[in-house]
């Protein structure tokens, strides 16, 4: 799925997405192997690789006025089940959450900036042939014309999904890399 505006993204910024996905996925996956490297256990700073209910990933690059924002959650966070719908309950559901999440601001909330969601992709959770533990996987790229000297972000996912517990937000910008774990209680990102 792509939003409308998919055409006004140039050919240039989609590679600069690309790339500034790629060095940020590079980047916590090999903090991830030296964690494993070192024998430490699933702590606090857990690998976003893992599966673990009640866990969830947010992974953002901004690059002057652009943001890539990449969200990971098991579908058991997000619908109470992880297997293909097959209840006329179980569809609605999956459908409903399929139209709420096409739109970044259902993820976070963006204050002190002005952001316009150019390009959303989302990768169909029963695509792959273990559906055992079906996970949801978007991307949106955003295009700001604002952002101010206080902005941040204020994730929504906690009220609207009571299963999510924790939330680990890697990020890169140009200040640096940076992760926090978030909760119900501690749920501010400041981005400067």
């Amino acid at each position: 799925m792509k939003s409308a505006m998919f055409g006004s993204v140039g050919s240039g910024n989609k590679m600069l997405f690309g790339l500034m996905l790629t060095g940020l996925l590079t980047l916590i996956s090999s903090k991830a192997q030296a964690d494993d490297r070192h024998g430490h256990e699933h702590q606090d700073q857990a690998s976003v690789a893992a599966h673990v209910h009640g866990e969830a990933a947010l992974n953002i690059v901004i690059d002057g006025a652009l943001i890539l924002a990449e969200f990971i959650s098991p579908l058991e966070n997000l619908l109470g089940f992880e297997h293909k719908p097959t209840t006329p309950e179980q569809k609605q559901a999956f459908q409903d959450l399929q139209q709420n999440l096409m739109d970044y601001q259902a993820l976070f909330e963006l204050t002190d900036a002005s952001c316009t969601q150019i390009e959303q992709h989302t990768t169909s959770p029963f695509s792959q042939a273990n559906h055992a533990h079906a996970e949801w996987h978007s991307e949106y790229h955003l295009q700001c014309s604002v952002m101010g000297e206080k902005v941040s972000i204020k994730p929504q996912l906690f009220s609207a999904y009571p299963a999510l517990q924790k939330l680990t937000v890697q990020m890169i910008t140009e200040q640096g890399q940076s992760e926090l774990i978030l909760s119900s209680d501690k749920d501010i990102i400041p981005l400067r």
